[in-house]
């Protein structure tokens, strides 16, 4: 039997890649901005890790 992933799960990953679709490369231009590229990268690591 299959898991499905719930839709608040599906969204939350959606809206975070497409974030970071559009702000990481902006973010990644500007070294003022390295606590924010961290962040992202502990996101998309907790995302990951909770599909595991």
């Amino acid at each position: 039997m299959q898991i499905e992933p719930s839709e608040e799960k599906l969204e939350l990953v959606y809206l975070s890649l497409f974030s970071t679709c559009f702000a990481l490369p902006l973010a990644m231009k500007n070294p003022r901005f390295g606590s924010l590229r961290k962040r992202y990268v502990e996101q998309l690591d907790f995302i990951l890790k909770a599909y595991k």
